[in-house]
């Protein structure tokens, strides 16, 4: 999932925050995000402010046991190869959510799903891609589906 949307600001800013109406979003989140949510078991986000208010405010819409971890694998310029090895970490605990930042997230996405050398997916700030797979490793994942958190 990309971050909810922010204020307007430096892209590079760690600390920008949320923006009221999507934070006012987050807890209340569309029927089908729930649904997909209630599987969670760990919620992983990037350390930046916007990602991790966003990991935190879909947390109590997981399982109830589920935890909460920050990687700066996540952020918006980090290796491939660190954000790959990051989610192998993890691969134990699944579902996973993963509130990260672009261009990190569409290389990601396009890695999982297609492969080396896809082009990269541009999801929009408060879309979530649901990406079965058995092993986070490239063209393993196949796109599911889109779930965004507020209307266009």
């Amino acid at each position: 999932m990309r971050h909810a949307p922010a204020l307007p600001g430096a892209e590079n800013d760690p600390d920008r925050a949320l923006q009221p109406q999507a934070r006012a979003q987050l807890l209340n989140p569309p029927e089908q995000m729930r649904v997909l949510l209630s599987a969670v078991e760990t919620v992983v986000t990037s350390p930046w402010r916007r990602a991790r208010d966003t990991g935190v405010a879909l947390l109590p819409f997981c399982l109830p046991a589920a935890s909460l971890q920050c990687s700066p694998a996540l952020l918006p310029h980090a290796d491939l190869a660190d954000s790959l090895g990051q989610l192998e970490a993890l691969a134990e605990s699944a579902p996973l959510l993963v509130v990260a930042h672009q261009p990190l997230l569409g290389r990601l996405l396009a890695l999982l799903c297609e492969g080396p050398g896809a082009m990269p997916l541009a999801p929009q700030p408060g879309e979530m891609a649901v990406i079965e797979l058995d092993w986070p490793a490239a063209g393993l994942g196949t796109l599911q589906r889109w779930s965004r958190l507020m209307p266009r």
